[in-house]
């Protein structure tokens, strides 16, 4: 496993070979040497090596997607994370090609910005491609900070540029070649929250920002449920834009739902295309409307004529008690069935994130890592852990049948399959850290659970001062720390210096409890309204 099949599979480095090929445009949707379908998916921390020696990784308890990857493609074991490790920037980071410094999120998945006075704001890194600075915290636009968020540096250093345009869209060179593009879950591809979204979108004036107004309710759940988290990015006169009609808040009948894809920034300029954002819009195309759809034998729509995931539960929003977007933790039956979905209905290039197997899923029971709530992380080997990887491996089983079954095979299709930010797990596995190992000692999670006491597993939560001197040498954390001063030092302070300092030490005491869940929230901060109360339903 670790060495020969740390030369085979299909990974995050096939991008470069993808912005290589040939785009030509067409109704087909021909890329290039036989390519005419792109599956791009990106979980939330997949490890290709054990976290704990006598536990089968995360790809080995897959063995449909392992299976496929190394049958078919190549597998890069030996990548590096972009800095800072979290979903924001790792994200953008696959998309775009570029690290932070140039596609404008280089610390997420939340910042704090000076005030002339020196106080600060909290923003937020989840946001649409074309909005500006987000303070979470308003849930609006920045009144101090007037740059995109999605600022672009075309040169290096990003310091030497004006922070005054937009980074260039991921999805432009496909539907410039006549492909539209289809996005699930996907980070700033698709409306992130509804406060400053919706308005950016849509425009301040419009049915959906009169929606939101509408809503008393300030965790604003329909409107998540209805215009956040779904996208499609239509080619030019793709009539899955072009003949997209629904009944919008207000009005009394159907009336075009599609929506102007501006990127007024676009290298090359990007004008007369389309989009259709959020599940209210695209899930008609996909078939929703219409009871017990299905495709090649493949559930599409349940009797209540809502979209399905492939274990044929309902996709729909809990909060909100509606069909509809999920939230940020999607499963991988929802994702996967959803990029199905958007593929036989003529979408051929497809994007989606699958949330983390480490950590308990709502509904769940018989977890063996004590006090794991939901969305809190999992030790190696617990029960429930387990029992994800194998559901998500059945999600994968039936997710490549059911693409072979309508033609959508490794013969004419690129398939990227890659995992953001990649956290190992730092804490107690035989031979290591006896104080937080799990019992028995010989678990493997597959025939006997690891079981984990209360506070053995967590993330390490703390506010030291920043010392004088610090020494590399210690106890190596799983992601570089983010480093906050109360003031904006010069460059050249002591400050300064031992906060760059400090962040390449660590610290040498065994992980404890964060305070809120290893969760979306905890790596997306205060950012949707719709969220603020919901920590569980964010993505890691």
């Amino acid at each position: 496993m670790r060495n020969a099949r740390a030369r085979r599979c299909a990974a995050s480095a096939v991008v470069s070979a993808l912005l290589g090929l040939p785009l030509v445009a067409g109704a087909d949707c021909n890329l290039g040497n036989g390519i005419t379908h792109v599956i791009h998916i990106t979980f939330d921390n997949v490890h290709f090596f054990r976290d704990n020696p006598n536990v089968p990784s995360d790809l080995e308890q897959m063995p449909n997607l392992l299976n496929f990857l190394e049958q078919n493609g190549t597998v890069l074991s030996n990548m590096h994370t972009g800095l800072i490790a979290h979903t924001a920037e790792d994200s953008i980071a696959i998309y775009t090609g570029l690290y932070g410094d140039r596609h404008g999120m280089p610390l997420s998945n939340s910042y704090k910005s000076y005030h002339p006075d020196g106080t600060t704001e909290i923003d937020g890194s989840f946001v649409y491609w074309t909005s500006p600075v987000y303070n979470s915290v308003a849930q609006t636009a920045s009144a101090f900070d007037l740059s995109p968020s999605m600022v672009y540096s075309p040169i290096v250093p990003a310091a030497n540029n004006a922070p005054n345009t937009i980074t260039p869209a991921p999805w432009v060179p496909f539907t410039r070649a006549g492909c539209s593009v289809g996005d699930f879950s996907t980070a700033n591809m698709v409306l992130e929250n509804v406060g400053l979204d919706i308005p950016t979108v849509f425009g301040a004036n419009s049915p959906e920002a009169m929606q939101l107004a509408a809503d008393p309710d300030r965790f604003k759940d329909p409107e998540t449920a209805d215009y956040v988290g779904v996208a499609v990015h239509c080619a030019q006169g793709d009539a899955v834009c072009a003949n997209a009609m629904a009944q919008k808040f207000g009005q009394t009948g159907p009336s075009p739902s599609a929506s102007a894809d501006l990127l007024v920034d676009e290298p090359g300029g990007y004008n007369g295309f389309q989009g259709l954002f959020g599940h209210r819009y695209v899930a008609p195309q996909l078939g929703a409307g219409t009871p017990n759809v299905s495709h090649n034998g493949y559930a599409v729509t349940n009797a209540a004529g809502n979209l399905v995931a492939l274990d044929g539960h309902e996709i729909r929003n809990s909060f909100a008690n509606q069909p509809g977007f999920p939230g940020f933790s999607p499963l991988a039956n929802e994702t996967l069935a959803y990029l199905a979905d958007m593929q036989e209905a003529g979408i051929p290039v497809t994007y989606g994130y699958i949330s983390d197997l480490h950590e308990r899923k709502p509904g769940t029971s018989g977890c063996t890592t004590a006090g794991a709530g939901s969305g809190f992380a999992l030790g190696p080997g617990d029960a429930c852990y387990v029992a994800n990887a194998k559901a998500y491996d059945q999600a994968f089983g039936t997710f490549f049948q059911r693409l072979a079954a309508a033609g959508i095979t490794p013969a004419n299709t690129l398939f990227i399959i890659n995992a953001e930010e990649n956290d190992h797990f730092a804490g107690g596995a035989p031979g290591r850290a006896p104080a937080s190992a799990p019992t028995p000692a010989n678990c493997d999670g597959v025939s006997v659970p690891c079981n984990y006491a209360a506070g053995q597993i967590g993330e390490l939560s703390a506010n030291p001062p920043i010392p004088r001197s610090v020494s590399s040498s210690a106890t190596r954390l799983t992601s570089p720390p983010t480093i906050r001063t109360a003031a904006p030092p010069p460059r050249t302070s002591s400050t300064t210096r031992r906060a760059r300092s400090s962040s390449r030490s660590s610290i040498s005491r065994p992980p404890t409890r964060c305070a809120r869940p290893r969760s979306r929230c905890s790596r997306r901060g205060t950012i949707s309204s719709a969220r603020a109360r919901r920590t569980a339903a964010r993505r890691a």
